[in-house]
């Protein structure tokens, strides 16, 4: 069984996503990315993740198609 964690850290975002760990920061500091601070930890709620991933691509077909 593939047991996923609720939360990735941000070396996880940048792997998922393959950018570097400094773009994935970036990332967590733009709005609208799900990023949490945690005491001096920055995670990431895994199915927010997701979801926001998932309607980035949404926005983009559609701005693409309007072009």
């Amino acid at each position: 069984m593939d047991e996923k964690k609720l939360a990735m850290t941000m070396d996880e975002v940048a792997t998922e996503l393959q950018i570097s760990r400094p773009t994935a920061y970036d990332l967590a500091r733009s709005e609208g990315f799900p990023a949490l601070k945690v005491g001096r930890r920055v995670i990431v709620p895994r199915i927010e993740f997701e979801r926001w991933l998932s309607e980035s691509a949404i926005n983009r077909l559609e701005f693409e198609t309007r072009k």
